[in-house]
């Protein structure tokens, strides 16, 4: 198993249950404390065979920088978003009570439902409020202002096949997902970028009453940020997304 596995969820390590991992409660003091959740468990697969999402396989990630640092995730974490200026994104703890949160909400027929299960105020790996912290990180990941750009192009350099919906082939690189149009995107050019959109690199993320996507158009330079408070709508967040980067080229 290697690290590139484990960061594109083709390890084989442990799936989410949501109905059962959500009513477990612990008190880690770090990342690494939280694998005894799961070392025993077997592995799904043979790594680098199939593509299955394992939450449990960021923890490990985790882990490995504590190991490799010498230091807790948390701090880590947290003074990354401060040299990236990411002012309102931090690593939570369970005690922090966070003023001025969103509520979740359940799409459904009608209405529209507050999520009875959980709201914003609960503790999450991170927290990104507003959308200027995500393009603060976007902005400066490319330009090799913060990774290097060579570090950039092999996080997102795929790995395994992810799935196959309307737009083409998307395979998981290393946290990213890359899709590859079959049917590239044409849009009249007004600027000084290409105009044709061949590919874009995304992630999506959420839990019960939260969607969210970073999509990049590295061809192009654009960058598009969406959060929202509802939950189960990944594919229209791909596409709105789409949407909004296809309006700053024509």
């Amino acid at each position: 198993m290697t690290l590139g596995q484990v960061m594109s969820h083709s390890a084989g390590l442990k799936v989410t249950d949501l109905l059962k991992d959500f009513q477990m409660i612990y008190d880690f003091k770090n990342v690494s404390q939280s694998l005894v959740q799961f070392v025993d468990e077997p592995l799904l697969s043979e790594p680098g065979t199939q593509y299955n999402y394992s939450n449990y396989g960021y923890q490990v990630v985790g882990a490995i920088i504590e190991s490799v640092i010498n230091d807790e995730y948390f701090n880590a974490i947290n003074k990354m978003f401060e040299e990236l200026k990411m002012n309102s994104t931090f690593c939570e703890t369970s005690d922090m009570i966070i003023r001025h949160r969103v509520h979740d909400y359940l799409k459904s027929d009608y209405p529209i439902l507050p999520d009875p299960t959980r709201n914003a105020s609960e503790v999450h790996l991170m927290n990104a409020l507003v959308i200027d912290d995500l393009l603060a990180m976007e902005a400066q990941w490319p330009a090799g202002e913060y990774l290097k750009s060579s570090t950039v192009k092999q996080i997102w350099d795929p790995v395994i096949e992810k799935f196959r919906n309307k737009y083409g082939l998307s395979k998981e690189a290393h946290g990213w997902a890359v899709t590859e149009l079959d049917r590239p995107i044409v849009c009249q050019n007004k600027c000084q970028m290409p105009s044709t959109i061949s590919r874009f690199i995304w992630k999506t993320g959420g839990l019960t009453g939260v969607t969210n996507i970073l999509m990049i158009l590295p061809d192009q330079d654009i960058i598009v940020a969406l959060l929202t408070n509802t939950s189960d709508v990944q594919d229209d967040i791909v596409e709105a997304a789409l949407m909004v980067a296809k309006e700053f080229m024509n």
